[in-house]
């Protein structure tokens, strides 16, 4: 999922995110990182990776991308 604030097209930055059984803090962790990329003048992406978790974390993974999708 990106961020584009750029004319150009062109990422700034790309954030890459593992998560392995994170599901308990995950939500509020991914909101977190995503105000803090919102608030730079940069342009962004997050990579989600899920390590075969057996939580919820590629769940919540699946539910962050679809709703940021652009």
């Amino acid at each position: 999922m990106a961020n584009t604030k750029s004319n150009t097209g062109k990422l700034d930055i790309s954030v890459i995110l593992t998560g392995f059984n994170e599901g308990s803090v995950l939500s509020d962790n991914l909101k977190r990182i995503e105000k803090v990329l919102n608030d730079t003048k940069y342009s962004w992406e997050i990579i989600l990776y899920d390590d075969k978790s057996q939580d919820e974390t590629l769940k919540i993974f699946r539910s962050f991308a679809k709703k940021k999708k652009t």
